[in-house]
């Protein structure tokens, strides 16, 4: 168990960590511990209807990969 003195350092790390659509959804969002943040991240990836905003952020996410044609990438989104 981590002491609660250790927890904001690690939560700050964690937020560090984070990548592409995961990112992105908590970047312009401030979260205090880890279970708002678990909250916010399950609500978004797992809930059934997506708000605009939240089609906006995967879209905007989204990249071509490398070798990856033109005609190829809109198929992906």
């Amino acid at each position: 168990m981590i002491k609660n003195e250790y927890k904001p350092i690690l939560f700050a790390t964690i937020e560090t960590k984070l990548t592409d659509n995961a990112r992105s959804v908590v970047r312009n969002r401030s979260f205090d511990d880890w279970e708002s943040l678990k909250k916010s991240s399950i609500r978004y990836f797992y809930s059934e209807r997506r708000t605009i905003g939240q089609w906006q952020l995967e879209l905007n996410s989204c990249k071509q990969n490398p070798g990856e044609s033109v005609i190829s990438f809109p198929n992906k989104v």
